[in-house]
């Protein structure tokens, strides 16, 4: 058996191989050479062959891979190597005479892991040696054993080293990877072992000629520059395979290293093309980069806004989604903090995806999380307001309710630090719930409530009767915030509700109309394709389930359909807990085909939205004589889909105010007949035709 397996992809090599295999038929240890000739084939192939006839003992395999790709080349060159080492060689390098020889004594004096041998840059064509940061780096190591950990640099490049081949086992090169490979292979090779593997780092003075020669040519795919693909579409294609890696804890500091290496191709491209910084985002987005990359993205970024918002990704909650998308629609990265809300939310790993380039710190608060107990309340907004006092000074601040912790933590940032500029935005009025009544939650006596208390006293303004903590939540908001942002005019005059004309008229100056965000079309083909049936007409519905609420009324009227318009429409129902909603549903209209379906993650759902036929959203009913302050926070992730949205509103409402393809009230039971009956007619429907049959 051969010692050393001499792996050489060769793309159009046919000038340069010669010089290549030469020099490896000049060692003087046993080898086995594997040549794979990849790509279109120059004359590369009938040279390889004759020269295996020029020089029958030299052991040379030639193997013609039709595929593309110099890691895709470099694995079938593994598949067929039999040496007990294993080095890469590329086809216009060259090695010096003694190279296998003295790597082979040193892994044998030091009983090493990987050997990485001298490198020598030279010109392509005078040969002359260049000084290069690689072999700079070397020289600083030469004679050392190190660890992943202590030189993780090590590991991003393929040349000069001498693998045990048991060592590599089944590790093999990602093909889909177009640069960087190497980087993946040697994380995945070194940082998945159940034991430790380290390199030895040879000295260049132990006498003759054994460094790596490698060749500095201009077409290298390793030298490409200033490109957004090779700079960022393909880094984080790199990072990605890196995140993925399940490594020892012991050495994620390499990873994280090598990440970081990664992205300073990043950034250094972005500072000079500072045009194509969204365009980058929405590269990672849809490559799903985690958290941790975004916030090593961004820990160079200056920011001077902090959000906060109790409620935020990864947590699935319409406050934590608005807030974000809030963030992204700005395009301002920023620092966060929010509360661990895994024992009543789920995980949405998408909507950390979506809002993670935005993000540079994010501090997540752990307690018990809590909508209504003050004690909860007030330790989480204490908690917030310690982290501005870190040595950090942010000039603006944005918190968003329902859950009223943000806002209090806000009052409290705002009273140690007057300066700040503090965006409030309220998702529906805190004081009342979805029925009008006055929410329940004594105000228990602690320094917050003192401080918020006090702040409202010292106003100057009327006297408030406050008698429950979202009282004094809201009336401190209000007042010490510097702009008050409602989703829609209707909130606002709610929220007016029961203050005095001088109230009215701070909060008035106030405040500021913005429906809530609607993200880019991009982000509608960033998660799972979604495909519903396509011989009915299909309505999505997304939301809680009740007979005689939400999507009752619709359901009512289309089981009351003549059978044969009824069986032309199908109902595809997004729901928290759907077989509780299928079993509930096939009770009360048995006679409908309706599906039931848990919900998506958020980037899913934006996908689903372009796939239904139908969008419906269903307004709340508030009762006769009230005002509707909800706009249903879906709509504005509808309005950004590319399928009509059928409204069914309530008199005077929000909702009845937007645009929609098609709207029915709530109370006229002949307005929703009339577009069900419509629907039957699916084939005049013009936004069919972007659905396959």
């Amino acid at each position: 058996m051969n010692l050393v397996s001499v792996i050489i992809p060769t793309y159009k090599g046919a000038e340069r191989i010669v010089r290549t295999l030469d020099s490896v038929r000049a060692q003087t240890v046993s080898t086995e050479t594997v040549c794979i000739v990849n790509g279109p084939d120059d004359g590369t192939l009938a040279l390889l062959r004759k020269y295996q006839r020029s020089f029958p003992d030299f052991d040379l395999k030639i193997i013609r891979f039709h595929g593309s790709g110099a890691g895709a080349a470099r694995n079938l060159g593994l598949d067929v190597a039999t040496g007990q080492w294993v080095t890469m060689l590329d086809d216009d390098d060259a090695l010096e005479p003694d190279f296998l020889d003295v790597a082979l004594k040193q892994a044998s004096a030091n009983d090493a892991s990987v050997i990485c041998m001298p490198i020598i840059d030279v010109r392509e064509n005078d040969r002359t040696a260049v000084e290069s940061t690689l072999s700079a780096r070397l020289k600083a190591l030469a004679g050392k054993r190190v660890s992943a950990v202590q030189a993780p640099w090590l590991m991003g490049y393929n040349a000069a080293k001498l693998i045990p081949r048991d060592v590599l086992s089944g590790t093999r090169y990602r093909p889909a990877l177009d640069s960087g490979e190497d980087v993946v292979f040697f994380a995945e090779t070194v940082l998945t072992q159940d034991s430790p593997v380290d390199f030895l780092v040879v000295r260049d003075d132990l006498g003759g000629n054994y460094a790596y020669l490698r060749t500095l040519r201009p077409g290298s795919r390793s030298r490409q520059q200033g490109t957004f693909s090779f700079n960022v579409e393909e880094r984080f294609d790199v990072i990605g395979a890196l995140s993925k890696l399940k490594v020892r804890e012991s050495v994620e500091s390499a990873r994280t290293s090598l990440i970081r290496s990664q992205l300073s191709f990043t950034k250094d491209y972005l500072q000079s093309n500072t045009n194509q910084f969204s365009n980058a985002r929405e590269a990672g987005i849809r490559r799903g980069l985690s958290p941790q990359v975004w916030a090593e993205f961004n820990k160079d970024v200056d920011v001077n806004t902090l959000v906060v918002s109790y409620c935020f990704p990864p947590f699935n909650d319409p406050s934590g989604i608005v807030a974000a998308k809030r963030i992204i629609a700005e395009g301002e990265v920023v620092d966060c903090v929010s509360a661990d809300m895994s024992a009543v939310r789920s995980i949405d790993t998408s909507l950390v995806n979506a809002v993670g380039p935005f993000i540079r710190k994010h501090w997540m608060l752990d307690g018990p999380p809590s909508f209504s107990d003050w004690t909860a309340i007030s330790d989480f907004a204490v908690r917030a307001r310690r982290i501005t006092r870190k040595g950090k000074h942010y000039d603006r601040l944005y918190t968003r309710a329902m859950w009223p912790a943000s806002h209090v933590a806000g009052a409290l940032i705002r009273l140690s630090n007057p300066s700040i500029q503090w965006v409030a935005e309220f998702s529906d009025p805190m004081r009342f719930d979805a029925e009008g009544n006055t929410r329940k939650g004594p105000i228990s006596e602690n320094r917050t409530s003192r401080q918020l208390e006090k702040a409202v006293r010292k106003s100057g303004l009327s006297t408030l009767d406050l008698r429950t903590h979202f009282e004094l939540t809201e009336a401190a908001t209000v007042l010490l915030a510097s702009s008050l942002v409602f989703t829609n005019q209707n909130q606002l005059y709610v929220m007016l509700e029961g203050y005095p004309a001088d109230w009215h008229r701070m909060i008035e100056s106030k405040a500021e109309i913005r429906f809530q965000p609607t993200l880019p079309r991009g982000y509608y083909s960033m998660g799972v394709e979604f495909s519903p049936a396509t011989d009915r007409v299909n309505i999505g519905y997304f939301g809680s389930f009740y007979p005689n609420r939400g999507l009752g009324p619709v359901l009512q009227r289309a089981s009351r359909l003549p059978t044969k318009l009824r069986e032309k429409l199908q109902f595809t129902l997004f729901t928290l807990k759907p077989s509780a909603a299928a079993e509930a549903i096939g009770m009360e209209f048995p006679e409908l085909d309706i599906e039931c379906r848990g919900y998506l993650d958020y980037l899913d759902f934006l996908s689903a939205l372009d796939a239904l036929d139908v969008l419906l959203v269903v307004d709340a009913q508030v009762g006769a004589g009230r005002i509707n302050p909800f706009l249903p926070s879906k709509y504005a992730d509808y309005s950004g889909s590319e399928t009509p949205i059928w409204a069914v509103v309530d008199d005077g409402s929000p909702l009845e105010g937007m645009p929609t393809a098609m709207r029915s009230h709530l109370n006229d039971s002949e307005s929703i007949d009339s577009v069900l009956t419509d629907l039957t007619t699916w084939k005049e429907l013009p936004w069919r035709a972007k659905r396959k049959p």
